[in-house]
């Protein structure tokens, strides 16, 4: 949870798909395995769409379909690795990635439906490295729709960014308020000797 949170802010890790400084081929070959789910490598005309979405790159069925056709010179419906990142490599490297919250909770929606389930948070945890295991990803859903619902949106993901913005709001002025506390307090024997 708190790795994607602090996505959400800017403080995306080296190597993170999406991140700032990530290497534009791993991106492409981590989103690809996401949108590849049985594993044959190849992706439809639809997931190709869902996944230039993810990658911040808007394209349309049909442009996608045109892409293809030009470049194999048939109506194929399904694309591999080597002609999405031959076709669409050059775009997702060209766009310019926006780090807001709307730009993580699109990468969490794995399917591009709007939602966030724990499936989704598991599968983005396991390309991350992170081991997020079914109970904790659970915990996160009930966290952010407050246990109405088995997935989150991105009003859900905003309203709990903000209140993990509030919580660490109200913990730093604890802090400042505790370390000037302790400094009246070491002050004070000192007034004394002196005075």
């Amino acid at each position: 949870m708190d790795a994607l949170l602090r996505a959400s802010t800017g403080e995306t890790p080296p190597g993170t798909p999406g991140g700032p400084r990530a290497d534009p081929n791993d991106e492409l070959r981590a989103g690809f395995a996401a949108f590849d789910r049985e594993g044959t490598g190849f992706i439809s005309v639809d997931d190709t769409k869902a996944l230039c979405y993810a990658l911040g790159v808007r394209m349309k069925r049909k442009e996608i379909r045109a892409a293809l056709r030009e470049s194999t010179k048939g109506d194929r419906e399904t694309i591999d690795l080597r002609e999405f990142r031959a076709l669409f490599g050059e775009r997702v490297a060209r766009r310019t990635l926006v780090e807001s919250d709307a730009d993580v909770f699109r990468l969490l929606d794995v399917g591009s439906k709007g939602r966030v389930t724990a499936a989704n948070l598991q599968q983005v945890g396991e390309e991350l490295g992170a081991d997020l295991g079914e109970e904790d990803a659970q915990e996160i859903i009930d966290e952010a729709t407050r246990y109405r619902r088995d997935a989150f949106t991105l009003e859900d993901y905003a309203r709990l960014v903000q209140l993990r913005d509030t919580e660490a709001a109200e913990d730093r002025a604890l802090e400042e308020k505790l370390a000037r506390r302790a400094a009246r307090n070491n002050a004070s024997p000192a007034r004394r000797r002196g005075g």
